[in-house]
């Protein structure tokens, strides 16, 4: 999925679960972002399709495209609901998920 600052992809292979299902997506920025240069992020997402949330369990910030190079960051945010903005990678994300 292309976006104005880069590409979003959704690994279909790695989706689990149905009332909250969850999957890998991975993000790739079109030129390095801050002091690290950081060039992509590789994020476990979790969505409700009843109540139209989306969360981050884990998140893991790479130098390099692809999700390789050097792991720069490495957390597991997992608590704050995020609501998706209409036209947003998460929403498209969110919609991809909670397709029957």
């Amino acid at each position: 999925m292309e976006m104005e600052d880069g590409t979003w992809y959704i690994d279909q292979s790695t989706r689990t679960g149905d009332a909250q299902p969850r999957i890998w997506t991975l993000f790739d920025h079109r030129t390095p972002v801050g002091a690290f240069g950081v060039r992509s992020v590789k994020t476990l997402v979790q969505t409700d399709c009843k109540e139209g949330w989306l969360r981050e369990i884990s998140l893991l910030v790479f130098n390099d495209q692809m999700a390789k190079g050097s792991i720069l960051r490495n957390t597991s945010p997992g608590t704050m609901k995020i609501f998706p903005q209409p036209g947003s990678a998460y929403e498209k994300i969110s919609q991809t998920l909670c397709q029957p």
